[in-house]
C-alpha cells in the first residue's frame, strides 16, 4: 500500500483585460491542508489572487522518499520539466484574456510515497507573481518545511475489567487503553446497555440498581471493548469475613489423581463469603473452584483467600510419580515336556508387585512345535524343540521356558483298554440272561 499525496493549487482571479486593469494592494496567498481519506495523504494547496494573475514561478521542494508522478495545467499554461527535477518549478504564463478572466484550479501535482515514511514534508521556496499590469504581487506561503504527518488509525480497546460487581450507588472509573500507543485519536465513546442498571461517563460507572448491564467503550473507528456489570442490593447489615479454613491440611496424591478441597468461611453469616483459590506450582497441582488435579511428582501449597478481609486457608499437596517401572519377570516354570496336543499354561511374575504397566507380549520360537496364546497358554503341535518367551510393554525385560513335544507313548493310550472294558461288560451281560432262560 502506498500514500497518494496530491497537492492542487487554486486560483480565484478577478481579470479584466491588460488594458484596463488598474494597479491595486495586489497579492496571491498559499495555503497547505492535509488530510488523511483510507489509504491516502492528501495535501491541498491553495493560491488565491484578488486581481487578474498574469504569472507565476513557484519552486515546490519535497521529502526524497516521495515520488512525482505527474502536473496537469489548470486555467494557466505551463511549462513541464521532468517529474524527477527536486524542487520542481512551477512556471505557468497566460497569453489569452479570456484566460485572464477565469477563476479556477493553476495546477495540479500528485505525489506517491511508501506507507512506512513518516514526517513527510513539502516546501514552497521564494516565488514570484505578476498581475495583468505587470505587477509584481507578494506571494505568501508557509515557512520552511510542512509535513505531512500521516493518523494511525486505533487497531484495538482493551479494559482493565471484563466484568465487574458493584452494589447500588456503588461507582468505579474503568481505565481504559487504546492501541497501538501512536494512535492519533485515542478518544472512546462510552455506552451503557442499560441506563436503568448502570450509567457510565467518562468511563466511571455508577450502579444505579439491581440488575445487569454491559458498559462498552468504542473508539473512533469502531473497535469495542466491554465490562459485564452486576449490581446487587447493598446489604442492610455488613457482616464481615473474620477467618477461613479448609477441611483438609495435607493431601498425598498420585500423579493425575485428584482431590476436592472444601473451604468454610467464617462466621456463618458473613455477607460476602466468596473465596479465590490458587496454587504454589501449577507443575506440581492445579487448583480451580477446590478441585486440586495432581499434575506432576512434587510438593505445592493450594491456598483459599477470602474477597472480605484477604483471610487464608493453606492445603500442602504432595504427588507421587505414579510411573513405577518394571524391574524384572519370571515363569513358574523353566522346561515344559508335553505330548503332541496337550496345552499348558505359563504364569508370569512381573516385580515390583506395583509396577505401572505388568503387561507382557507372548511368543514362541517355532510356532510348528508348541504356540502359545495371549494369556500364556501353551499348546504342543509336533515332535520337536522351541522356546516360548515373555517380554515385558515396560522395558522389554525377558522370561523363557523350554518346551519339548513328544509323540504320544502307547501306554498312555486308553482307547484300547476302554473298548476291552466295554466288550467284557457287554458278554457278562448276555451270559446272565443266558442263565436266566434255563
Amino acid at each position: 500500500m502506498k500514500y497518494i499525496i496530491i497537492l492542487m493549487f487554486a486560483a480565484i482571479c478577478i481579470l479584466t483585460p491588460i488594458s484596463y486593469v488598474d494597479a491595486v494592494d495586489d497579492s496571491v496567498s498559499i495555503d497547505v491542508a492535509t488530510s488523511y481519506d483510507s489509504d491516502e495523504l492528501i495535501s491541498d494547496v491553495t493560491i488565491v489572487s484578488n486581481s487578474g494573475l498574469w504569472c507565476i514561478s513557484i519552486p515546490v521542494s519535497y521529502d526524497d522518499r516521495m515520488e512525482l508522478l505527474g502536473v496537469a495545467d489548470g486555467i494557466m499554461p505551463l511549462t513541464s520539466g521532468p517529474n524527477s527535477n527536486n524542487p520542481y518549478i512551477l512556471y505557468g504564463e497566460n497569453d489569452e484574456i479570456e484566460n485572464l478572466k477565469s477563476t479556477g484550479t493553476l495546477a495540479k501535482m500528485r505525489f506517491k510515497a511508501p506507507a512506512s515514511a513518516s514526517d513527510l514534508w513539502i516546501s514552497i521556496g521564494e516565488s514570484e507573481a505578476f498581475n495583468a499590469n505587470g505587477k509584481s504581487v507578494s506571494v505568501s506561503a508557509p515557512e520552511g518545511r510542512i509535513y505531512l504527518n500521516v493518523p494511525y488509525e486505533p487497531t484495538g480497546v482493551i479494559l482493565d475489567k471484563s466484568s465487574l460487581k458493584l452494589t447500588v450507588w456503588e461507582s468505579y472509573t474503568l481505565s481504559v487503553t487504546v492501541l497501538p500507543s501512536n494512535a492519533t485519536d485515542k478518544s472512546v465513546r462510552w455506552e451503557s446497555s442499560n441506563a436503568s442498571v448502570a450509567t457510565v461517563s467518562g468511563g466511571k460507572i455508577v450502579a444505579i440498581s439491581e440488575g445487569e448491564a454491559v458498559i462498552t467503550a468504542t473508539t473512533v473507528n469502531g473497535k469495542e471493548a466491554a465490562c459485564s456489570v452486576t449490581v446487587k442490593k447493598a446489604p442492610e447489615t455488613v457482616v464481615s469475613v473474620t477467618g477461613v479454613t479448609l477441611d483438609k491440611t495435607s493431601v498425598v496424591l498420585d500423579k493425575g489423581s485428584s482431590t476436592t478441597l472444601t473451604a468454610t468461611v467464617l462466621p456463618a453469616n458473613a455477607t460476602d463469603k466468596e473465596v479465590v483459590w490458587s496454587t504454589s506450582d501449577s507443575k506440581v497441582a492445579t487448583v480451580s473452584n477446590g478441585k486440586v488435579t495432581a499434575t506432576g511428582p512434587g510438593d505445592a501449597t493450594i491456598t483459599v483467600t477470602t474477597s472480605d478481609g484477604g483471610r487464608t486457608a493453606t492445603c500442602r499437596i504432595t504427588v507421587l510419580d505414579s510411573d513405577v517401572k518394571v524391574t524384572s519377570v519370571s515363569l513358574d516354570k523353566a522346561n515344559l515336556n508335553l505330548s503332541k496336543g496337550d496345552t499348558a499354561k505359563l504364569t508370569t511374575t512381573v516385580l515390583p508387585a506395583n509396577a505401572s504397566n505388568k503387561g507382557v507380549i507372548w511368543s514362541t520360537s517355532d510356532s510348528g512345535i508348541a504356540t502359545v496364546s495371549s494369556d500364556g497358554t501353551v499348546k504342543a503341535v509336533s515332535p520337536g524343540t522351541t522356546t516360548i518367551k515373555a517380554t515385558t510393554s515396560d522395558g522389554g525385560l525377558i522370561a523363557t521356558c523350554n518346551v519339548i513335544v513328544e509323540e504320544p507313548s502307547p501306554s498312555n493310550d486308553n482307547t484300547l483298554l476302554y473298548v476291552g472294558i466295554a466288550a467284557a461288560i457287554i458278554i457278562a451281560i448276555i451270559a446272565a440272561l443266558a442263565l436266566r432262560k434255563r
